[in-house]
Parts: structure tokens; C-alpha cells; sequence
């Protein structure tokens, strides 16, 4: 009679831990995510973006760096004969050895054999206009090229793809 009374009480036991819900915050985008919480316990912290009224934000970047940003958006219209989906491209890229105070200059910037204007700020911008209205052709391969200048002459290329945001 003991040892059943002992095998029921540990199978209760252990079913009621099993079973027990582990609070926590649930939110996946909140800043506090437990993934392993079960239940919100109302906890969830989220960031929010800086009050451009009261001050002027600038982003912090360590250093030396460079960005290189390239661009797809597709559009999709509905036409009497179907969907028609329309694909441009454009680019952006910075170069700063001072996080990112000033710009500087990379000589002849390429992106898929596609030239950036340099701007006044020595950032460089794809300018989509009347002969090239659907900017840049990008596949899944994106190269990039400069000739150097106050930064030095780079080229390399990827081929991990566009993120898609609906």
C-alpha cells in the first residue's frame, strides 16, 4: 500500500511541475523576451524610438567603418490582363574612420557596374532618373566596387539575398 501510495503522490508531483506555467514576459519584440515564459506576467519592456522633439538623434558606430546598403523594392499592380510586378533598385554608401562624424571620399563607387554620385556629405547615392527609371538590376549576386580614395580601393560581393518586408 506504501509504494503505490509513494508512485501516485511523485506522479502527481511531477505533473504538476510539468504542468505549471513559467511567467514572463511573451512579447517577442519587447527588449525582456523569455522564450521560455508560458505566460505574460506584464513585464515586457519595449524600446522606443528617440523624441525627435526634444533632441536630435545620431547613431553611435565604434570607429572605422563602411556601409554599403543596396536597395530592391518590388511593387505589384493589378492590370486588366493580371498582376505586373515592377522591380527598382538603388543604392547607398558611407565610409568613416571617425563613427560617423564626417564621410569619406572612395574614389569611383559601383554596385553591380552601376556608378554612385557622390554627394556633398562624401556619401555616395544611386540617382534613379529618365534613362535608367528602374535603377539598378539586382539577381541574388550584389558587387561591389571602389577605386579608393581617402579610403582605400575595395571590391566584394554577395549573394545571401534581399530581406522581404511585406
Amino acid at each position: 500500500m506504501k509504494k503505490r501510495f509513494l508512485i501516485l503522490t511523485c506522479a502527481v508531483l511531477a505533473f504538476g511541475v510539468v504542468s505549471c506555467k513559467k511567467e514572463g514576459c511573451t512579447d517577442p519584440t519587447a527588449t525582456n523576451y523569455d522564450k521560455k515564459a508560458t505566460k505574460d506576467d506584464g513585464s515586457c519592456e519595449t524600446g522606443s524610438a528617440p523624441n525627435t522633439e526634444d533632441q536630435t538623434y545620431v547613431p553611435k558606430f565604434a570607429g572605422t567603418f563602411g556601409t554599403l546598403v543596396a536597395i530592391k523594392s518590388i511593387s505589384s499592380t493589378s492590370t486588366p490582363i493580371g498582376e505586373v510586378e515592377t522591380s527598382v533598385g538603388t543604392a547607398v554608401a558611407v565610409f568613416s574612420e571617425d563613427s560617423g562624424s564626417t564621410f569619406m571620399k572612395a574614389g569611383t563607387v559601383k554596385v553591380n557596374s552601376q556608378s554612385l554620385s557622390l554627394q556633398n556629405n562624401n556619401s555616395y547615392v544611386y540617382m534613379i532618373g529618365a534613362t535608367n527609371p528602374t535603377g539598378i538590376s539586382y539577381s541574388n549576386l550584389v558587387e561591389w566596387d571602389a577605386t579608393g580614395s581617402d579610403w582605400p580601393a575595395f571590391s566584394t560581393s554577395t549573394n545571401q539575398g534581399f530581406s522581404t518586408i511585406g
